[in-house]
């Protein structure tokens, strides 16, 4: 009978123990059923021995599609040698589970990353294998991939950043000192940006930097890196380049894309850059010196007459820190004015050579630079905002100045005189009262006064250039486009704009004469303007068969320095006395 009681303990061990793998099989088999990871065993060859129901979801293949398969079928060929030297290591380290990230094939034929964890579970009950737990982490992937992008590109554009650019100009230096190439940094800043989100705000604003963008990506060749600094202000990293004439073909090709107009928010918008090209000609050069002159070129090429560009010399450095300087003595200038003078330039009639204006010119008397002509400064002035008080002064002397001289050199019709106007002057809310100032003022009559626009002034936003046009017609004053010709205007834009004078750039009167082209093409603009009833003005006549010619073609009035100069109030008022006594001597 004790050995009944004996065999019973026995028996009973055995079946807790039973029960016990029973339990924890149990356990298993729910964990790895209803678990959204992929659960799998392997054995030491790869062999998939078990798969959870949930590699339909992860993979895309029902359980028993891949049991008995290897797991190597399904790893990413690059990395295979990851996935077999994880299974080593789990091998030798069976006490704790260890992770890697790889891509598994799912069966749609994408390539999915994964984690994988890993626990040598050969030796326990129920399971007698390597245990995977496989996690998809796509999303995860995907959203770091986010966060890189955003920390190294542009929100806005979606183009590189100022980091990723440095980076990548960092590397390109390396890799052009070892094999000898050249790198470029073409750098640009859009000229006169502030004029979009001051009229049409900074919505429209973005949409014309995006579409910008576009267009830069287009224009440089595969493989350069295009970046946005962050306002207007762009940057092209060009590797590789045989010499500086690929590099100035990519300038070049982004100066011309950028000429057609931009369609923002229902408009046509006309766009210039100004760019600074920089090249590593020197193996020792590093990128924040490129980077540094190529903004210098920049700053050459805004100061040259924009909508250009300009490769970087060292005597364009030294010429830059005179220019701050200027700045700086202009700013300290604008506040009294008394550095400024106001010449005037006679404007004739060609068929009689009767003076019937002027056009006003302002000039700074530098204390130590001497006098200064306007393409010396006016930038300048255009980009400190030092432009807004200088064009009132400006406008306000030659209101008085020829009102005076109205009333000393009386002529039928009286004498008129035309006022250049800058774009900011154009934009600013308060012009039109300044104008209307300005007259009231002086006691000119506004008939008197000519206010002259540039062509590429006039289409950078032509709905609010044209609104903004008849207001000031509406005080009675003329209005002039001013170097027609060289910028972007067609005649079925000329036709919208209130104009009463077309001035013929001098750069077409230089070749009147010649046997070339000038003639026909001042004579086509002669045309567009009395078929439009404009009058018209040629500017820059220096020779006596350029004369002949515009009166042959009908051109109405002429200034250069075949009649005279611009001249200082004084001299003006002898020539105007002189021409008086000629009238009356005839």
């Amino acid at each position: 009978e004790p050995k009944l009681v004996i065999v019973s303990r026995e028996i009973s061990r055995r079946v807790e123990a039973e029960e016990a793998v029973r339990r924890s099989e149990e356990r298993f088999r729910s964990l790895v059923q209803n678990a959204s990871d992929l659960i799998t065993v392997i054995d030491p060859a790869t062999k998939l021995l078990y798969q959870s129901p949930s590699s339909a979801h992860v993979l895309g293949y029902e359980p028993l599609e891949m049991q008995g398969a290897q797991l190597v079928r399904f790893v990413h060929p690059d990395d295979l040698t990851v996935l077999l030297n994880f299974i080593r290591e789990v091998l030798k380290t069976s006490s704790e589970a260890l992770s890697i990230e790889l891509r598994l094939l799912h069966k749609d034929g994408s390539w999915r990353a994964v984690e994988i964890v890993g626990n040598d579970q050969r030796a326990a009950a129920g399971i007698g294998g390597i245990v995977l737990n496989i996690r998809d982490v796509g999303e995860r992937k995907a959203l770091e991939e986010q966060l890189r992008q955003q920390a190294f590109s542009d929100v806005l554009t979606g183009l590189a950043n100022r980091a990723r650019f440095t980076d990548h100009l960092d590397h390109g230096l390396l890799r052009a000192r070892r094999e000898r190439t050249i790198v470029a940094v073409v750098f640009l800043d859009l000229d006169d940006f502030k004029a979009v989100n001051d009229s049409l705000g900074h919505a429209a604003g973005d949409a014309l930097l995006i579409a910008v963008a576009g267009r830069l990506r287009e224009s440089v060749r595969p493989g350069d890196t295009v970046a946005r600094f962050g306002g207007d202000e762009f940057a092209v990293l060009l590797e590789d380049a045989s010499g500086a004439g690929e590099v100035l073909r990519v300038a070049e090709r982004i100066v011309e894309a950028l000429r057609v107009p931009f369609e923002v928010e229902g408009r046509q918008w006309f766009v210039r850059a100004s760019l600074g090209v920089s090249l590593s000609t020197s193996g020792q050069i590093d990128g924040d010196d490129l980077m540094r002159n190529a903004d210098v070129a920049m700053y050459v090429a805004k100061g040259r007459g924009k909508g250009r560009f300009e490769l970087y010399e060292e005597s364009m450095h030294d010429a830059l820190m005179e220019r701050v300087d200027l700045l700086s003595d202009l700013q300290e200038a604008i506040a009294d004015a008394s550095e400024f003078v106001v010449h005037y330039q006679p404007v004739l009639r060609l068929e009689t050579g009767e003076i019937v204006g002027m056009e006003a010119l302002v000039r700074w008397q530098h204390p130590e630079r001497g006098l200064l002509p306007p393409d010396q400064f006016i930038s300048l002035a255009e980009e400190s905002g030092a432009i807004l008080p200088l064009g009132r002064w400006v406008l306000e002397q030659a209101c008085h100045q020829v009102r005076t001289w109205q009333g000393q050199h009386a002529s039928t019709p009286p004498l008129t005189v035309a006022v250049n106007v800058s774009v900011r002057q154009l934009q600013h809310a308060g012009f039109l009262q300044e104008v209307r100032e300005a007259l009231e003022g002086s006691g000119l009559d506004p008939g008197d006064l000519v206010l002259e626009i540039t062509e590429s002034v006039m289409m950078q936003d032509v709905e609010t250039t044209i609104a903004r046009l008849r207001e000031l017609k509406s005080l009675g004053v003329r209005l002039a486009i001013d170097d027609f010709g060289t910028g972007y205007s067609s005649l079925s834009y000329l036709q919208q704009f209130p104009l009463d004078i077309l001035k013929i750039d001098k750069s077409f009167v230089s070749t009147v004469g010649q046997g070339g082209d000038g003639s026909d093409l001042s004579g086509a603009i002669v045309q567009i303007a009395k078929t439009l009833g404009l009058e018209t003005v040629a500017e820059g006549i220096e020779q006596l068969d350029q004369l002949a010619v515009l009166r042959s073609l009908g051109c109405d009035l002429g200034q250069g320095y075949y009649f005279a100069r611009p001249l200082a109030p004084v001299q003006m008022d002898a020539y105007l006395a002189a021409a008086a006594r000629g009238r009356r001597a005839a």
